[in-house]
């Protein structure tokens, strides 16, 4: 969790694309283990006659949260950068630096 919410803080202030680069993929392996913990946390909170039924809920929210960062949430830097400040020539906005990460 540490890793992904560490990357997650300095993604918007790397200054070049390598460190931009390098702190999407410190966040990418945070959200990949963060999707490890689901088990953990549900046989801990979850009543042992109700495993399977927890593990298929969570399976369930997971795939819809996918779907609607597919859908939606990758749609929102378009989006943005339509209404965004005016372009200077030779320098790339941050949306645009993020679209090569």
């Amino acid at each position: 969790f540490m890793i992904a919410s560490a990357a997650f803080t300095l993604t918007p202030h790397a200054p070049s694309l390598p460190l931009l680069t390098l702190t999407r993929c410190f966040f990418a392996v945070g959200a990949a283990s963060l999707g490890t913990t689901i088990p953990s946390l549900l046989s801990d909170t979850v009543l042992r006659a109700d495993k399977g039924k927890g593990s298929a809920l969570a399976g369930v929210a997971s795939s819809f949260g996918a779907v609607f960062a597919a859908l939606v949430l990758l749609r929102i830097p378009s989006i943005v950068e339509r209404a965004a400040v005016p372009r200077i020539p030779g320098v790339m906005v941050p949306i645009q630096c993020a679209y090569y990460t």
